[in-house]
């Protein structure tokens, strides 16, 4: 398959976005102090796979190794802060990039206090746009635990739709867990 037009190689300078209220911009080592209230509490990690963040340096890696995605064409990661402010408040960015079939995977967090009024669908409908318009995808996938109901109506409200169910196809914990795949083509989201 060829490249798509317009297909994004993530060498070029970190693309800074804007809505109406959010900033989503580069992730920082600086943003580990607030960024691990989110890593490390048990109700936002609730669905990740993996345990609570148990000190400041295991955000600090993590947010490390989303920082070189961009770099090195991987895909690009945003911390996301309240317009007209800096203060990471949460995390939203395509994390696996399938350059060969103009295809990425999302994942995105936010911190509990500004959960349910629409910073999350805000964020993702600004990275969507970049991921068809500048990164030249034609569909982005979604992957999140069934149980996961706010996840998953986030999604749906932007248009995705359910592909699959993978059972038990996730270890953590000592249980198996299934995982639900979600999938918007650019089509659907330009639709919209």
């Amino acid at each position: 398959m060829s490249e798509a037009p317009g297909a994004w190689d993530g060498l070029d300078e970190f693309p800074t976005l804007q809505t109406a209220r959010l900033t989503l911009r580069e992730l920082r080592d600086e943003d580990a102090p607030a960024a691990f209230p989110l890593y490390s509490d048990p109700e936002a990690t609730r669905f990740v796979g993996k345990p609570p963040h148990a000190s400041l340096d295991e955000t600090l890696e993590l947010l490390r190794r989303n920082q070189h995605l961009h770099p090195a064409g991987a895909g690009v990661a945003w911390g996301l802060c309240l317009r007209g402010e800096d203060r990471f408040i949460g995390y939203a960015g395509h994390w696996r990039l399938m350059k060969q079939h103009h295809r990425s995977e999302i994942g995105y967090m936010l911190l509990p206090e500004h959960w349910g009024v629409g910073l999350m669908n805000e964020a993702l409908r600004a990275i969507l746009s970049f991921g068809f318009d500048r990164m030249g995808l034609n569909s982005v996938e979604a992957q999140t635990d069934p149980a996961n109901t706010r996840s998953q109506r986030t999604l749906e409200l932007l248009g995705f739709r359910q592909d699959g169910l993978l059972r038990e196809s996730y270890y953590f914990a000592g249980e198996y867990t299934d995982t639900a795949v979600f999938t918007l083509l650019r089509r659907e989201f330009a639709s919209r």
